[in-house]
């Protein structure tokens, strides 16, 4: 099976340098000091590219969050992503490379001003992942000197506007700004700049940037949320949408409903990429796959909690043993939608013989909203491949369970057999993220005016 000619999957990575799990820094093969090791973001960013990837992702926090000490220090500390961004940039030519901001806390000048900057200095490969802060997120409101995390509503009432005044910065200057008259002296024509005199109810902005317009004018945005307002923003400003992956038939319905959201807003939907996030435990066999999966799930430093697997599973397993069989306790029993979890876990283990004890640490460690695949490269590679045939996304990102050998298993494994079947690219054949994203070149929304303008006075 080979994909239609216009319809690519697409790759990135989620930078996890201690992996995306509870207990992934206890695997042997995990970076401790990850989050701070530039040699460390060095390797995983070129094996990706390597892997011909569209872009390199950066997630972020304003949280402060130290917990008991045995949770993944993924949670505890959060670099600067601007800055770890120009470092990749710089380290790497051809991926993509994804910075976020919290708008909620941020300040649209200096976002627009960061963000070309990083696209100025990667040369056009720079994206913006905007998020706003999850509900109750107080401990980052504190970190600002406020008392609580805004409500939804407004959170995206602010991120609308700021978002707004961005797009109109990176638009503050057209693209032949440079005149460079060494005869005359002119170096800039300031024509070519305009103020946008933004006075919001949350910003007031002038303008223009101080920094040329980008080589992309408009970077790609990334968003993710499963609230309606974050829907809202998505399909109209959008254009990557990450989700969970929770089973194929309710991603595909997923699938159908954002596009549609962006068909709403008069966008072209086939622009608009719809990308989960996978953990990959990928081996050279099916067997060693499994085996490396049971042996990270056996780490878990927490004891059995009936409490948290019933809740999950929404059904009181407090009764039985953590060694019964799944399949003896919920045998003729109805568990409703919740039925996914069990199937989701008999998937992952590649058997129906697991005990509560194993289904609770799957849930504890992988909970069911992340999909889990585990096997060898073409098991891998036929999960993606049915799920990217059947639309249940567009695009996968690497939810890395160990840092560095997850992305290196993939790209090794992986990656050779999604290209063999013609659904991955064997080259980069372009060359700006935009490009990447088969996202059509962003057009300078001023100059556009002023050529309408200009038209129509010649033809009066």
């Amino acid at each position: 099976m080979t994909a239609s000619s216009d319809r690519r999957l697409k790759l990135a990575v989620s930078m996890w340098p201690a992996g995306r799990h509870t207990t992934s820094w206890l695997d042997p093969e995990a970076q401790l000091d990850g989050e701070v090791n530039p040699d460390f973001y060095k390797h995983v960013a070129q094996t990706a590219e390597r892997g011909i990837f569209d872009y390199f992702f950066l997630g972020n926090s304003q949280e402060s969050i130290v917990g008991d000490g045995r949770g993944n220090p993924f949670h505890t500390f959060k670099p600067d992503t601007f800055t770890a961004a120009q470092y990749v940039a710089a380290v790497t030519s051809r991926i993509g490379v994804v910075a976020t901001i919290n708008a909620t806390y941020s300040h649209p000048y200096d976002v627009a001003r960061q963000a070309a900057t990083l696209d100025h200095f990667s040369k056009g490969r720079a994206g913006l992942n905007i998020i706003t802060g999850a509900d109750g997120s107080n401990a980052i409101a504190q970190n600002y000197g406020k008392l609580d995390h805004p409500t939804g509503a407004i959170r995206y009432e602010v991120t609308t506007e700021l978002f707004e005044v961005v797009q109109k910065l990176w638009d503050s200057w057209s693209d032949d700004w440079i005149v460079g008259d060494r005869t005359t002296g002119q170096f800039l024509n300031p024509s070519r700049s305009r103020t946008i005199d933004h006075n919001g109810k949350y910003f007031s902005v002038t303008g223009p940037l101080n920094i040329p317009r980008s080589p992309q004018g408009q970077l790609p945005i990334i968003h993710a949320g499963h609230s309606k307002d974050s829907y809202e923003f998505g399909a109209k400003y959008g254009d990557v949408r990450f989700t969970y992956f929770r089973d194929t038939v309710w991603n595909k319905k997923l699938y159908a409903d954002v596009k549609a959201q962006v068909a709403g807003k008069g966008r072209d939907p086939n622009q608009h990429t719809v990308i989960t996030g996978v953990n990959f435990y990928v081996r050279e066999t099916l067997a060693e796959a499994k085996a490396y999966f049971e042996a990270s799930q056996r780490r878990l430093p927490y004891p059995y909690d009936a409490k948290y697997l019933s809740d999950t599973l929404k059904f009181d397993v407090s009764a039985f043993s953590l060694q019964e069989k799944v399949r003896d306790v919920f045998s003729g029993r109805d568990v409703g939608e919740t039925d996914y979890v069990i199937q989701r876990a008999y998937e992952t283990y590649w058997r129906d013989d697991i005990t509560l004890e194993e289904l609770f640490r799957l849930e504890r460690n992988d909970p069911s909203f992340v999909a889990t695949a585990v096997g060898s490269g073409k098991e891998v590679a036929d999960w993606i491949e049915r799920n990217f045939h059947e639309r249940a996304f567009d695009a996968v990102k690497v939810f890395p369970n160990a840092l560095p050998s997850s992305i290196d298993s993939f790209v090794k494994w992986v990656v050779p057999e999604l290209q063999r079947r013609g659904i991955a690219r064997k080259a980069y054949d372009t060359v700006t993220l935009r490009e990447h994203l088969s996202l059509e070149k962003a057009i300078n929304r001023y100059d556009k005016v002023s050529d309408v303008r200009l038209a129509e006075a010649a033809a009066f």
